[in-house]
């Protein structure tokens, strides 16, 4: 069996179909007209957030917050407001 750093490894030799093809396979759904290396990325934490586990319901909270906010006025408002941690 591969481990997902062998799989994450692989990404970066992907050509742009490839990539996508792949996207289809992680998110079930067609992926977005973005470049390869934003591709990457997604798919690179769909497959991290499966094996380690996604955003807490906390987080998804804050964000849904943040956009919810951006939607209303235009900003997210002070960076003081947000409560999402790095790391």
């Amino acid at each position: 069996m591969t481990s997902l750093g062998e799989h994450l490894a692989a990404l970066d030799a992907m050509r742009p179909a490839e990539l996508r093809a792949m996207w289809r396979e992680q998110y079930r759904a067609l992926a977005p007209n973005i470049g390869p290396d934003l591709l990457r990325r997604g798919i690179a934490w769909r497959m991290q957030a499966r094996v380690h586990g996604g955003l807490t319901v906390a987080t998804r909270r804050a964000i849904d917050k943040c956009l919810s906010q951006l939607e209303k006025t235009g900003e997210v408002g002070s960076p003081r407001d947000l409560t999402i941690k790095s790391g």
